[in-house]
């Protein structure tokens, strides 16, 4: 088996809007958050193909290392500080399948605002 055999053959959302993320510093990934948060354990598809990426966020107290993942189906967003510990992480489930760029950028607005 070839490498193009392992590509994932679909893109997450489409091809105009990975590669509008992807400009902006995103990757295609996995949901694999590094905690799980019980009360979205439930509701995240883990392991499904997604967009994510990492940055960090500096709050003024010190810096938080934040990370998102994000498909057609949900947003996730996790915190942590400076040291790996986890701190808090917020859920976004979509209402529809084929969902537009500006409703994505909506909920990850709605997302980091929560960072404060």
């Amino acid at each position: 088996m070839g490498y193009k055999d392992r590509l994932p053959k679909a893109p997450v959302f489409t091809i105009d809007i990975d590669s509008y993320f992807k400009g902006l510093g995103f990757e295609l990934g996995v949901m694999d958050p590094s905690e799980w948060n019980t009360e979205y354990e439930e509701q995240l598809k883990r392991d499904a193909k997604c967009l994510t990426t990492r940055f960090t966020d500096k709050n003024g107290v010190g810096e938080r290392s934040v990370t998102i993942f994000m498909n057609r189906r949900e947003a996730y967003m996790e915190v942590e500080d400076d040291l790996g510990g986890y701190l808090f992480s917020y859920y976004h489930r979509f209402k529809e399948d084929s969902i537009s760029l500006e409703e994505i950028e909506n909920v990850l607005d709605e997302l980091t605002d929560k960072l404060g």
